[in-house]
């Protein structure tokens, strides 16, 4: 059996794994996806390791290498496989940076400010899937606050279910509601543009759309809003108990969402 095979049947088996998640299974597998799974040892994970790293960063090494992790540990668990896990250890000794983009003010965005996606980023915190990805029946525009409603979606799961939620829509959106068109793409939802707009901007790979959302973090900061509703607005986890304990009024939320300035 090759490694495409075993993880063809991984994916039967667990059929409710989010389609980015097997995505990414497929990304990491693929130096290795045509090699039988017995091959892959000790030395067949160093040379995945030292290959990985002359083409990726140090960062993404660590993640793929952490989901062949996971899928030979599911392969162990159902015993599709026999051993050990031989990609156990296989970071050792590298580091996966977490991304900290620099502040960019509005001004430095103008190139894109007429697009509904980069409007719908700076005002809402979104992730870029999320605004990519989102189904336009979700732009709720007939209401008495206007929201995006965050949720499951068919063409895309959204990253965890704390990340379920609805965001008031800032005024300087509701022109650009008619102007929005969800991406085709069947998976990494706005990444190719994300990534064209850093480059078009002379920015670190993968910080485009981030920044943005980084952005949001940075001024709900500067307008005082408390860290509970900053969780509440970008799809965080709530971190105490008391957080998680009933719900927050829309209200509250348009209060946070309308200090941003109109643009």
């Amino acid at each position: 059996m090759k490694v495409s095979d075993l993880v063809q049947e991984l994916k039967v088996l667990y059929p409710k794994l989010r389609p980015s998640t097997f995505t990414c299974w497929d990304k990491s597998i693929k130096p290795i996806a045509h090699l039988p799974v017995e091959s892959i040892n000790k030395a067949a994970v160093e040379r995945y390791r030292i290959q990985s790293l002359q083409e990726l960063s140090e960062s993404t090494v660590v993640t793929r290498m952490g989901y062949c992790k996971a899928i030979w540990t599911k392969a162990l668990r159902w015993e599709k496989i026999e051993g050990k896990n031989v990609w156990e250890y296989g970071d050792d000794g590298l580091e996966k940076k977490e991304r900290d983009p620099e502040y960019r003010p509005w001004e430095f965005w103008e190139e894109f400010h007429e697009h509904p996606w980069f409007r719908f980023l700076w005002y809402s915190g979104a992730r870029i899937g999320e605004i990519a990805g989102l189904d336009p029946k979700n732009i709720v525009m007939n209401t008495k606050i206007p929201y995006f409603n965050f949720v499951h979606q068919p063409n895309r799961m959204l990253k965890n279910d704390a990340s379920v939620r609805k965001v008031p829509i800032h005024p300087s959106c509701f022109e650009y509601v008619d102007r929005f068109v969800m991406t085709k793409a069947k998976a990494n939802h706005g990444h190719k543009w994300s990534w064209a707009m850093g480059d078009r901007l002379g920015l670190p790979p993968g910080e485009a759309a981030h920044s943005l959302r980084h952005a949001f973090h940075t001024q709900c900061r500067d307008n005082e809003t408390e860290e509970y509703m900053l969780d509440i607005l970008t799809g965080h986890a709530k971190k105490s108990v008391t957080a998680r304990y009933g719900r927050t009024g829309m209200h509250l939320l348009k209060k946070e969402i309308y200090k941003f300035a109109n643009h």
